[in-house]
Order: structure tokens, then C-alpha cells, then sequence
């Protein structure tokens, strides 16, 4: 679910080489989320969002998270880019990335997860790094996530 907060930050020189950012909260939601089944775009996404990263581009808002889309929970992930207009009404634009779900070990891509957009100053463009998984169930004591 998308919980809005927004937060606004002020660099505070510390010395003549450092900078100190500070984060204050400006607005925060009442507790309701903003996206939730069965909202447009949800369809078939089976157990929520988690994370990602929300930016404004010109008058647009893009956010772009981890939808955990199906069994096996937490495996079966997809990277799914959503924009807005004006922070309260999404609309899931498409499909990024999708992890294959397989649970046995094999596949390296079985799930995606913490996708950050950051922005390159030396290329002038955005670019995307997530994290991928190779998921294998519990056996002896090892995490479900390999």
C-alpha cells in the first residue's frame, strides 16, 4: 500500500568539505492508503507493495515499487512503474521487471525487489538499480531467500 508522506529536506553546510541533510515531515496521511485492492491497476497483485521510491518529474509524480504478486509469498515479485498526477489518484503504467517465482534454487532472477530510481548528473538521465533473489525454500535451518 502507498501511504503519502511527504518530506522535505535542507542541506546544512557543517563544515567548508560536509553537508548535514535533514529530513522534516511537511505532510502525513491519516493512516489511509492511497492505493489498495481492488483499485485500478491492483489486478492481480495478490499481496501488496513494498517499498520503492517516489519522485517528481516536471508535474508528474513516478513511483516506481515491488508489486508481491502471487505464491510463493514474497518470491513471486514484479517491479511495476505508477505515475500521478497530483499524489492521490495512480495509474499503473506497466511492468518493469518480473522475477520468475521458481522456488527450487535455480534461477538467480526468482524475485526482484528494492528498486531505486537515482538520478546520473554525469549522463543526465535516471537510472533504476533493484535488487534480484534466487529463492529456495527452507531446509535445515536456511532462509526461504537464498
Amino acid at each position: 500500500m502507498l501511504y503519502p508522506v511527504i518530506a522535505g529536506y535542507a542541506a546544512e553546510p557543517v563544515s567548508n568539505a560536509v553537508q548535514h541533510v535533514r529530513f522534516t515531515i511537511q505532510e502525513q496521511s491519516t493512516g489511509k492508503a492511497l492505493i489498495t485492492p481492488p483499485d485500478p491497476g491492483t489486478e492481480g497483485n495478490k499481496y501488496g507493495f513494498e517499498g520503492g521510491r517516489v519522485v517528481k518529474i516536471g508535474q508528474t509524480y513516478h513511483w516506481i515499487t515491488t508489486e508481491m504478486v502471487d505464491a510463493p509469498r514474497w518470491v513471486k515479485t514484479k517491479i511495476a512503474y505508477w505515475t500521478s498526477s497530483d499524489r492521490s489518484r495512480w495509474t499503473r503504467v506497466r511492468t518493469l521487471y518480473e522475477g520468475t517465482g521458481d522456488f527450487t534454487g535455480k534461477d538467480e532472477r526468482s524475485s526482484v525487489w528494492g528498486p531505486q530510481m537515482v538520478f546520473n548528473k554525469a549522463l543526465n538521465r535516471w537510472e533504476l538499480y533493484y535488487v534480484i533473489y534466487r529463492g529456495k525454500p527452507n531446509v535445515s535451518g536456511v532462509p526461504s531467500t537464498v
